[in-house]
């Protein structure tokens, strides 16, 4: 079973399609969605609701999703995410093999699912970090001082093993939320922050 997080702002309409399909997952146990823009409570199966009075960032939502999961298996999902959720059936078996498992870009532009090959990571591809699959026990904590970005590099830096998929027919428009202006400040300071501490 797997435990699926996602930080919310609500700025994508992909999120419905997406709750839709993860709740219709028999490998899915819980949904812990994170939501960053207060809003009413939502009941849905397998969903837990967790409502932020300020919006925390997707980095602290992640730490905040992993802690709180009841389940040893964890994918991390944007909420501009459309994808083929035969990969939980898949994946399951290998969780702790794969380490900390995010995409391909190829994926973002195939039509269907094809054999499912995973590859050691050197460079982190664009995209990488839409959906990422790993074990409860790879997961680091991450910094608070990271809210926006690099909270991926994090994770890939310190992961004992880091991997790529690559097969998998996603659907995306790729950072909806993070891309916006009004992020823009803190990403810079995200990325100075990591830099001179981790690189």
């Amino acid at each position: 079973m797997f435990t699926c997080i996602i930080p919310t702002l609500w700025r994508s309409s992909r999120i419905h399609q997406l709750l839709f399909d993860l709740i219709n997952c028999e490998q899915v146990g819980e949904i812990i969605l994170i939501d960053n823009a207060p809003s009413e409570a939502i009941t849905l199966p397998k969903v837990r609701h967790i409502i932020c009075q300020e919006n925390i960032f997707v980095n602290p939502s992640w730490n905040i999703g992993v802690s709180l999961s009841s389940y040893e298996n964890i994918a991390i999902i944007n909420d501009d995410v459309n994808f083929d959720t035969s990969i939980f059936a898949i994946l399951e078996p290998q969780i702790k093999d794969i380490g900390v498992c995010g995409m391909m870009f190829e994926n973002y532009s195939i039509k269907e699912t094809q054999p499912i090959k995973i590859f050691d990571l050197v460079e982190r591809p664009y995209g990488w970090g839409c959906l990422i699959f790993l074990h409860k026990s790879n997961y680091n904590h991450i910094p608070e001082q990271i809210k926006i970005a690099c909270g991926d590099d994090y994770l890939i830096k310190f992961a004992y093993k880091a991997t790529k998929l690559l097969g998998l027919q996603i659907e995306s428009d790729i950072s909806t939320t993070t891309k916006l202006p009004e992020f823009g400040e803190q990403q810079a300071k995200d990325y100075e922050y990591f830099t001179q501490h981790y690189k």
